[in-house]
């Protein structure tokens, strides 16, 4: 093959620039002297001159006919250089493992890489993954050149995971050498890919980089949160620490929001392999900050924000003698909610239940309770009815106060404790407002009153008659596959927490309606009585969730366990079933995105709510929702109307890279100043493994080197590689070269113009 090249100290294109410039200034100079002496070749002779002068300064480029073909068979070779995350470790010395690699192939020995290119065609490519980056090439189509400095072939971020198994899979090379630290932590293992490689059909060689030991390290590998937190309470959690530093070296962990130290804690290590490190304190000057700063927002949107976002940071610093201090940190991302959510505690009577609920809410700063117990109507308490009225301990006066609640829990209620209007106002609630309803059962079989059907309608069941009250001998709660998939029900150690807690001794019966779905059963203890009977059940009811318990006897769980199941059972609960609030609302427009945290593969519930300027449901609008990342536009996502809600619209986004977001509304019909409202999230990438072992796996190298027919070569005896190498090629690439600004090629045009113009010259006379 063939190809003319350029090897001058002049670029093409700079030698073209210049010989263009040159011809030109020649080819007017010598037209005016041709002009002025009137000649029959005034054009044509300064024309001839000027290509001459122009091929004469295209000489500089040193234009090169470049002959390359064959002889043999010569093998295809592939380098792989590992760009993970782990390769970026130094191991002490003054550059990093990449680096180091790269040095191996351009530095060691210059001539390295052109020595394996006469018997190879070759390639040098970079990545951790299938995906890979071409850094080099020499093949019989073409050779690319050498970068000046090895800095031109450093990757602008390393891999945060290895996948190196799959690329062997996918490499049909005849030959592969691989420089890598073989520390594969995800996809196909080196070995499972080499031991599908015949023998000696494409030999593996490994290139072995980083020291053989685990080195000192302290890592951040996890930190666990709550996703949202009312500004008065304590955050609380544990921070998951990789400790491999010689033990009784003191550092620091922190915990930091913007430029405010919330929490700090001064430890030492102790050599051991994961530690878990308690953490907590208050938000609530972080949540004023975080206010503060959003204070321009607010005033320009007219907002009123219920949660406020908290950014932080976990650290460890102050430890010196560690090998890597890339993986000393952890940003963790929540809601400070500003707003404590309203939860309305309706009940006939005191009941234990009852009691322990109330006692549960009023402890927590998440939630503003309003307990409200029915009160006799005569003197002989045959007749009870809700106390009405807008102050704490009383039923809400009006349709309009009941919906400033997000949360309803209704006990055992009197037949005529409330009015059918009232009863109205609760459908309402759930069905329009997305309400959330729990139902608490009882042995008196109030849900059976005729006076309740409207009530009754709501539940995910219905209540059987002609029950026994009589206490029975069940076995303890088991959730239903329905109920093992709901976090809501989740504790620490799974479904062992469910089966110590005390069984109940009365459950109503009940069977499920069309769209309820049971969460969890029980069964009389007795042989001649197996049958499974539903003891939690919920459903989707209009715009809310209704969950109904068929008994109240929870506070049974207290048993030994105290508030360590009870208290966190019906927070999970409450927070699941109530009705989300808008994170930002203004007078026309309210928009939600959920959580602040999401991991790329999550779908992201955008949610809004527009009014018209008298206040009404605004109807029947075209919605966008822009996602904006990073300052420029990521998505635009029309949004569905809600059937139940009135003006609600909602849609989902979903696979989005890592990265910050905004979110805004456009809507038909609606002024953009209406529309000043957005609100965040955040996406973050999966916690990486990549850092968890920072030695290099040299069996795994040497293995993969033995099953494949290759051979396992330390970093210091790089160099030795092309030795190993050539013996595995039946042939090489012969290269020659024809230096055209030397030959007759070249010179001959430009002596061929230049006849011609001194011909034509003497022709006219000029001679």
């Amino acid at each position: 093959m063939t190809k003319l090249r350029f090897l001058g100290d002049l670029s093409l294109l700079g030698g073209i620039a210049l010989a263009v410039l040159v011809g030109c200034l020649c080819y007017w100079l010598y037209r005016r002297e041709t002009l002025q002496a009137g000649l029959a070749y005034g054009r044509l002779l300064p024309l001839l001159r000027s290509i001459a002068v122009g091929l004469i300064v295209l000489m500089l480029t040193g234009p090169t006919l470049q002959h390359r073909w064959r002889e043999g068979e010569p093998g295809r070779l592939t380098i792989v250089v590992d760009d993970s995350d782990s390769m970026n470790l130094t191991d002490g010395e003054s550059s990093n493992r990449f680096k180091r690699a790269v040095d191996g192939l351009l530095g060691y020995d210059p001539d390295l890489l052109l020595k394996l290119a006469e018997v190879f065609e070759i390639k040098v490519v970079r990545g951790s993954n299938r995906q890979t980056t071409e850094l080099w090439s020499s093949t019989l189509e073409q050779i690319t050149d050498l970068p000046e400095s090895a800095s031109a072939w450093q990757p602008s971020s390393y891999g945060k995971a290895t996948e190196l198994g799959d690329l062997l899979d996918r490499e049909q090379s005849s030959v592969v050498v691989l420089l890598s630290d073989g520390q594969i932590n995800s996809g196909t293992s080196l070995v499972e890919a080499a031991q599908r490689i015949p023998f000696g059909q494409r030999p593996i060689f490994t290139v072995g980089f980083g020291q053989a030991t685990e080195p000192p390290d302290l890592a951040i590998v996890d930190v666990e949160h709550p996703d949202r937190l009312f500004r008065r309470d304590v955050l609380t959690g544990k921070v998951i620490v990789r400790d491999t530093m010689p033990t009784g070296q003191s550092f620091r962990l922190q915990a930091w929001s913007n430029d405010i130290l919330a929490w700090e804690q001064r430890l030492t290590t102790v050599g051991s392999e994961q530690r878990s490190i308690s953490y907590s304190f208050p938000i609530e000057k972080l949540v004023v900050a975080s206010e503060t700063s959003d204070q321009t927002e607010r005033s320009t949107s007219h907002s009123e924000f219920s949660a406020i976002p908290i950014d932080l940071q976990f650290r460890i610093v102050d430890c010196p003698s560690e090998a890597n201090t890339l993986n000393n940190s952890r940003d963790v991302h929540i809601w400070g909610d500003l707003h404590r959510s309203k939860v309305l505690l309706v009940d006939g009577r005191s009941r234990w239940e009852t009691r322990y609920l109330k006692n549960v809410f009023e402890r927590d700063n998440f939630w503003d309770i309003n307990a409200v117990i029915a009160e006799p109507t005569d003197l002989l308490g045959g007749d009870s009815r809700l106390p009405i009225g807008n102050r704490p301990g009383q039923f809400p006066s009006s349709r309009d106060d009941l919906m400033q609640y997000d949360l309803v829990i209704l006990g055992e209620l009197p037949a005529k404790a409330l009015t059918q209007e009232e009863q109205k106002w609760l459908v309402d609630f759930v069905e329009q407002f997305g309400g959330g309803l729990i139902a608490i059962d009882g042995q008196r079989s109030a849900w059976l009153a005729p006076e309740l059907a409207m009530l009754a309608r709501l539940l995910p069941v219905q209540r059987l008659e002609n029950e026994s009250s009589d206490v029975e001998d069940l076995t303890t709660v088991q959730l239903t596959p329905a109920g093992r998939s709901l976090a809501a029900l989740e504790f620490n150690d799974g479904e062992k927490t469910w089966n110590r807690l005390s069984p109940f001794r009365w459950l109503a019966r009940t069977e499920v309606v069309p769209g309820g779905e049971i969460l969890a059963t029980s069964k009389a203890a007795s042989v001649d009585t197996n049958l499974e009977r539903p003891v939690f059940a919920t459903r989707l009811h209009g715009a809310g969730r209704v969950f109904y318990s068929a008994s109240d006897e929870t506070w049974r769980w207290r048993y030994k366990l105290a508030d360590e199941v009870h208290q966190r059972f019906w927070n999970q609960i409450a927070r699941w079933v109530m009705r989300a609030p808008y994170v930002v609302e203004s007078d026309f427009v309210s928009l939600d995105a959920g959580r602040m945290t999401y991991k790329p593969n999550d779908a992201i519930e955008i949610r809004c709510r527009l009014k018209q300027d008298d206040l009404s449901p605004l109807e029947h609008a075209n919605v966008e929702a822009i996602i904006e990342r990073d300052g420029q536009r990521a998505l635009s996502l029309s949004l569905e109307a809600d059937s139940a809600l009135p003006g609600v619209y909602r849609g989902t986004a979903a696979n989005l890279p890592a990265g910050n977001y905004t979110v805004t509304i456009s809507a038909s019909g609606v002024p953009r100043q209406a529309l000043a409202v957005s609100t965040k999230f955040v996406i973050v990438e999966p916690e990486s493994v990549e850092l968890n072992k920072q030695n290099s796996d040299i069996e795994t190298l040497r293995r993969v080197a033995e099953l494949t027919g290759g051979r396992y070569i330390p970093e210091k005896e790089l160099p030795s590689l092309i030795e190993h190498l050539k013996p595995l090629s039946h042939g090489r690439i012969v290269q020659s070269e024809t230096i055209l600004w030397q030959s007759y090629y070249w010179f001959l045009p430009v002596l061929a113009c230049l006849s011609v113009e001194w011909w034509l010259r003497k022709r006219a006379g000029l001679i």
